[in-house]
């Protein structure tokens, strides 16, 4: 069986194909020529003929007489065949069959690699609005503690995909505690870092603001190097005195709260003296 490899591309990506040189090793002038046409092909493959009506003649070559290509429209593994039907042809005669011949063919389509940030545990409410994330700690009392939350990076593509280097920019000066936030490289599909510790202490007063920008580089073993889209963390954080202040749900039902008491106590019988 002949076999050829189609290398590793991208969705969406032109097809990629390959020429298949095929030998007629009959010698000699007068023997017939050799006929393949398409016949099927795994999924994800296709092929063609390039010999024409007229075939191949005895004892010659063709370089490209056969071509096979790689469907790039999802992304997956291709390990499959691609079918031909030989004949033997004489112009005065029937042609006659000479079987199948199949080329194995083997490759990947990937999607690129993508950048993303994780929640992992801790304080504060995590959040995304397309490339920007936001780990937001809230209003905290003065002096009440020092805060953690744990977040990953990661590369975010479904395999198979592209593996992903990474390195961090911090944009601001440091107002919160930050570590963990080393390069990494070759994270598959779907792989994290390991943690990354975001820690806020209260014991300053103030409005505090980070921004953290992922510098991601995709690549694959088929020489393919590319910057993958920024992505960016913004941690916030506010220390007030006296206690945080209640969320507008808390202030309405603390005012139910009184309202009912204030209602009770109006509603209860005079105590009669004896």
């Amino acid at each position: 069986m002949l076999r050829t490899n189609l290398s590793i591309v991208h969705v969406g990506d032109a097809a990629p194909q390959a020429n298949v040189a095929v030998t007629n090793t009959a010698g000699g002038a007068l023997n017939d020529a050799l006929l393949l046409s398409f016949v099927s092909a795994s999924s994800g493959l296709t092929g063609s003929s390039n010999l024409g009506p007229a075939g191949l003649g005895g004892g010659q070559t063709n370089s490209a007489a056969l071509t096979v290509a790689m469907n790039t429209g999802t992304a997956g593994s291709i390990n499959g065949n691609v079918s031909f039907s030989a004949k033997s042809h004489d112009s005065e005669l029937a042609d006659l069959d000479l079987g199948t011949l199949s080329v194995g063919v083997t490759g990947q389509v990937n999607n690129f690699a993508k950048s993303a940030f994780t929640f992992g545990s801790g304080a504060g409410s995590f959040s995304q609005v397309g490339s920007t994330y936001l780990l937001d700690f809230g209003a905290l009392a003065q002096g009440s503690g020092i805060f953690n939350s744990v977040l990953f990076a990661g590369n975010g593509a479904l395999g198979p995909a592209d593996l992903l280097d990474g390195t961090y920019q911090f944009l601001d000066p440091f107002d919160f505690g930050e570590s963990g936030f080393d390069p990494f490289l070759n994270l598959a599909a779907q792989q994290l870092t390991g943690p990354l510790t975001l820690s806020f202490n209260t014991a300053n007063l103030g409005s505090f603001s980070d921004t953290i920008v992922l510098h991601g580089l995709g690549h694959n073993a088929s020489n393919y190097s590319g910057a993958v889209g920024d992505i960016t963390l913004i941690v916030e954080g506010t220390v007030r005195s006296g206690g945080t202040v209640p969320e507008p749900g808390t202030l309405a039902l603390l005012a139910l709260a009184l309202s009912l008491l204030l209602a009770a106590r109006t509603r209860r019988p005079a105590r009669t003296r004896h």
